[in-house]
Parts: structure tokens; C-alpha cells; sequence
């Protein structure tokens, strides 16, 4: 007895993984498919004949290539090229510009520099430095040892007594300020306050002095007299000793006997107003300088300065 066939449920199951029906057997035979089921089978197996067998040689089977395996690889798209290349026009203008800096940064080699040789104006030019830097050193030098020669003695408030040199000795000498007398020869002052103009002073300084009539020599005494920043003021005055007696030459001395004698400055203070500032304040005091020499017209130089001493702060009625 045969058994009554039960009806295919699967017709009407659902599946649930893919979210279709599965389709028949019989269905996909009788519409026209190869009388498969839902999952392809393996083709048949052909039988190989056993003088195929026995041909058979394994070293003549060519083994696939790798290209023909391998599927052809497709190009792998990082997360950094996609985000590049969504990126905007601005952002790759960023990059780059940070790339370049970041290489710009790195550490080179140091390109050693090599200094070309000196052109000819070169040369001229630093030997014209050279040789006004040179000059001025010179000039540098000598005006200062010019100017501490030319302070040969500074001044003392008192005459050195005696004032003894090689040719005359000064016994005794004194100096202070008097007022101008009508007979004195003095030269006109250059006034700028309180009325511009040319003035004769009324105060002048003046020298009394003895010297020792022992000495028989015969030579010059010279008299010069100084302002407070020690500039020479009025005229030289020089008087000639001879045989131990003072020469009067007429050109500014008072001889009041063979050994005695006075000798006034040509220029002064303009006023005994003027004179009573210059007695008031703390600048240096006006000075006088004695030196002696054989010769009448000899040179600076070859004058033998003997003493230079201030003029008092005293005014001789």
C-alpha cells in the first residue's frame, strides 16, 4: 500500500534571514531552471577512463597563474586621501603651506662663506682710515704735551724768598693793586656790559721788588702779568740789571734807587666795583711771573723763569 504524500509546507514558509520565500523545488524546475534547489550543486563528476589515467602526466599540468587567481586588487582608499579629498581648496592651501614650513624648519647644512677679495677702493679707503686715525693720535698726543709744558710753574700765593737765579737775585718782592695814576701808560680796555666801548681801567696790578746788588752780572729781569685763568694781560715788561744795579729803559718801570723798583701791569680792572667782585669770589687770584735771560730780545724759550706769585687782595690807596 502506498503512502499518501503530504503536502511541501515550504511553499508557503517565509524566510526569515533574508526576508523572502523560498522558492520550491518544483517551482524553479517548471520555471525553467536546471531542477535545482534553492543552493547551486557541484556539476557532475565525469569519469575518467583508465587509459586517461595512465596518461596522465602531473608535471605537464600548468598551475593557474597568480594573475588569474587573484582577483584584480582595486585601489584602497585610506580615511586620510578621503578626508583630502573632500577637503577644501583652503585646507590644501593650509597643508601645503605647513608641510613647507615644517621642511623650511629642518636643519641644513651650513653653507660655509668665503670672503672674496679686497677691491682696490677698498684698499685706499681703509688705508685713508688708517692714516687720518694715525694723525689724530699724533695730534692728540702732542697738543697734550704741549699744553703740561706750557704750565711750566704754578703760582703761590707768596714770592719764594729769595728769587735768586743765575744772573740776578731778588731779595724782596711784594705785588698788589693800586689805582691808575694820570702818568701811567696803560692801554684801553674792550667793555661789552653795562655799555659797549673802549675804557681805561682804573684799577691795575703792580709790582714792588728789591734785588741784591751784590752780583756784578749783568742781565734782564722780565715781568709778565696774568689774568685768573693765567692768560697773559697788558704788556711785557723788562727791565736791565747791570752791575748790580737796575737800568731805567723808559718803558713802563719806576726806578726809585739802584736796587729798588716798581713795575705795573698795562691793564686791569675797569672800575673799583669791578675790582670788589674780583675780591669777593673764589676764582684764582691774578698772578705775576719774574724770569731772567741775557739777551733782551731772546726767545721765550730762553727766558729762565725764577718764581710766579699771586697779586694780594690788597688796593693800595
Amino acid at each position: 500500500m502506498q503512502r499518501p504524500r503530504l503536502p511541501d509546507q515550504r511553499r508557503d514558509k517565509k524566510s526569515f534571514e533574508m526576508g523572502t520565500s523560498v522558492i520550491p523545488a518544483k517551482e524553479s524546475s517548471a520555471a525553467g531552471g536546471e531542477g535545482t534547489d534553492a543552493f547551486r550543486t557541484a556539476p557532475p563528476e565525469v569519469e575518467s577512463s583508465s587509459d586517461e589515467i595512465a596518461a596522465f602526466d602531473p608535471h605537464a599540468v600548468e598551475s593557474p597563474s597568480r594573475e588569474s587567481v587573484e582577483p584584480e586588487a582595486t585601489p584602497r582608499t585610506t580615511p586620510v586621501q578621503s578626508a583630502k579629498a573632500s577637503s577644501t581648496p583652503e585646507l590644501d592651501d593650509l597643508e601645503e603651506f605647513i608641510a613647507k614650513t615644517a621642511t623650511e624648519g629642518r636643519v641644513t647644512e651650513k653653507v660655509e662663506k668665503v670672503r672674496r677679495p679686497f677691491t682696490l677702493l677698498e684698499k685706499i679707503c681703509s688705508a685713508a682710515g688708517a692714516a687720518v686715525l694715525i694723525t689724530s693720535a699724533v695730534w692728540l698726543v702732542s697738543s697734550a704735551t704741549s699744553e703740561a709744558n706750557g704750565i711750566k710753574q704754578a703760582s703761590t700765593p707768596w714770592p719764594d724768598l729769595p728769587i735768586e737765579g743765575s744772573l740776578v737775585t731778588v731779595s724782596d718782592a711784594s705785588a698788589s693793586w693800586r689805582k691808575r695814576a694820570a702818568t701811567d701808560r696803560v692801554a684801553q680796555m674792550e667793555i661789552i656790559l653795562p655799555v659797549p666801548g673802549q675804557y681805561m681801567p682804573e684799577v691795575i696790578p703792580q709790582v714792588n721788588f728789591t734785588i741784591d746788588g751784590s752780583k756784578s752780572t749783568t742781565g734782564y729781569l722780565r715781568f709778565i702779568f696774568k689774568d685768573t685763568t693765567g692768560k697773559p694781560q697788558g704788556d711785557t715788561r723788562v727791565i736791565q740789571v747791570e752791575g748790580g744795579k737796575l737800568k731805567d729803559l723808559s718803558k713802563g718801570e719806576i726806578i726809585k734807587g739802584g736796587t729798588e723798583g716798581s713795575i705795573y701791569c698795562s691793564y686791569g680792572l675797569l672800575n673799583i666795583a669791578a675790582y670788589r667782585s674780583y675780591e669777593g669770589d673764589d676764582k684764582p687770584r691774578w698772578s705775576v711771573e719774574v724770569s731772567e735771560s741775557s739777551d733782551y730780545n731772546a726767545d721765550d724759550k730762553d727766558w729762565d723763569i725764577l718764581g710766579t706769585f699771586n697779586v694780594r687782595n690788597l688796593l693800595a690807596e
